[in-house]
């Protein structure tokens, strides 16, 4: 492996990896397609001329004939959601997506009695919801710490046996899990259905018969290890974003993966000759699906630019827009390792809507007499507590980043005006002093636009 490009969600998720993938992919001439986080609950949409896809758990590169897909082990995989992906992926016209996919053996398995688990815990928070997203991949991976070598990996998918031995474990933990839950809500018909859902009977008969089969039938490609170095060029995809992330992100709105570069260098580390470039993505204004801070959300905008491929659903409710957030990507900047530069993405999107404003500080509006120097770079103007920067901790930890998040729920955001934009919706130059004008202040190397959904609305920043 020559060359690989890592590309990674600097904000809370949907800001455009799938198509900064696939841009890459195509530029780079790729042949892999590297997966090393998260897991069925990705969405990234690639547009096409021909057609459109929400990929989740292949490559956002599989539209190119030939490009592969690695699942490495930092990937949860849902067997059951990868083969109705595989089937929708032929009726689009790419009948060799399972042919050209390779997955780690190591891979954590999502079930139902992982799906419906985490959905009796997101239920039972009533109105502090986290916002999960309702697929089961933080209740995989909450099993995997606990069971270890006895959790149900890709691997143990060619053992019929090894299968209905640890579903059938799983299945009493679950069980036993959500009836203590009911103990206390009898009459609750919803979390009543939740615990039927985990008691079916033969449920795991039928688990052991799709999984061995779909491995089987498939031919499926399970590797103990990847080897790298039989392509050339690689680009690896990340999932979600640095706000959500296990670590830096603010609890407990996050994600129970990494979210940063750490698990895509962690894997090339050993081919030390790669030339590594690594980069961010975040769109022109901000976005959150569910619960948590999203300090620059406005009702306005959301109805200017309506979102195209993410809406309502029961588990992560509406689907949020705000402006541009300086102090919010400068953190999530600040928490990645040695970032080379940045993809930005959605810039249409902004273009003949009127007055553009970005969040360049925070007004506290909380309890002054909480310690906020632990948790923010601020001054006091006019008796007002101005947050100019949020604090990174070398090493995070859950109450601090618990801590964080409280106070930035009591924080609202202080605004630039930047005046319109308006000209050519594909023209870089439309966007040049908003763009330069976000290098300046964000200190970092603004490489590549978005001006649309299709790989050919990029360009390299020649500003």
């Amino acid at each position: 492996m020559k060359n690989a490009h890592i590309v990674i969600g600097l904000g809370y998720g949907d800001e455009g990896k799938g198509t900064i993938t696939e841009y890459l992919t195509r530029r780079e001439k790729a042949g892999l397609v590297v997966r090393f986080n998260g897991g069925s609950q990705a969405a990234h949409h690639v547009v096409t001329d021909e057609t459109t896809h929400c990929f989740a758990q292949f490559g956002s590169g599989t539209f190119i004939s030939g490009v592969q897909t690695y699942l490495s082990e930092y990937m949860l995989v849902d067997p059951r959601t990868l083969h109705g992906e595989a089937l929708v992926l032929a009726e689009k016209g790419v009948s060799d997506a399972l042919a050209r996919l390779s997955i780690n053996s190591k891979c954590l398995v999502i079930t139902p009695f992982h799906k419906t688990m985490n959905r009796v815990r997101e239920f039972m928070r009533g109105e502090s919801k986290h916002g999960s997203c309702g697929m089961g991949v933080g209740e995989t991976v909450r099993d995997g710490e606990i069971l270890g070598q006895n959790a149900l990996m890709m691997g143990d998918l060619r053992d019929a046996y090894i299968i209905r031995k640890k579903l059938d474990e799983l299945r009493k933990i679950k069980v036993k899990e959500a009836k203590e839950f009911l103990e206390d809500n009898e009459d609750n018909q919803t979390l009543q259905a939740l615990v039927q859902e985990l008691s079916q009977p033969g449920l795991v008969t039928l688990l052991v018969e799709e999984y061995y089969l779909f491995v089987k039938e498939n031919a499926l490609n399970i590797v103990d290890k990847h080897e790298f170095e039989r392509h050339e060029r690689v680009v690896f995809e990340g999932a979600q974003g640095v706000l959500l992330d296990s670590e830096h992100g603010f609890w407990p709105y996050i994600t129970k993966t990494k979210a940063t570069f750490r698990n895509a260098c962690q894997l090339i580390e050993k081919n030390r000759d790669t030339k590594t470039k690594k980069i961010g993505v975040i769109r022109a204004y901000h976005t959150r699906h569910g619960a948590g801070p999203l300090i620059t959300e406005d009702s306005f905008l959301a109805d200017v630019v309506p979102e195209m491929h993410n809406g309502k659903n029961v588990w992560q409710d509406s689907f949020r827009v705000g402006w541009f957030d300086l102090v919010a990507t400068r953190y999530s900047l600040k928490n990645v390792e040695d970032i080379d530069e940045v993809a930005l993405t959605n810039l249409d999107r902004l273009n003949g809507i009127g007055n553009v404003k970005v969040c360049v500080a925070y007004s506290y509006e909380g309890d002054k007499t909480v310690a906020l120097d632990k948790y923010f770079v601020y001054r006091i103007q006019d008796d007002k507590v101005i947050i100019e920067d949020i604090k990174v901790l070398p090493m995070p930890n859950l109450a601090h980043q618990s801590q964080l998040a409280c106070l930035l729920l009591e924080c609202r955001p202080m605004f630039v005006s930047f005046g319109s934009i308006e000209g050519d919706l594909k023209d870089p130059l439309t966007y040049k002093e908003y763009v330069q004008w976000l290098q300046k202040e964000l200190k970092i190397k603004i490489s590549i636009l978005s001006m649309g959904q299709k790989y050919q609305d990029k360009a390299e920043v020649v500003l």
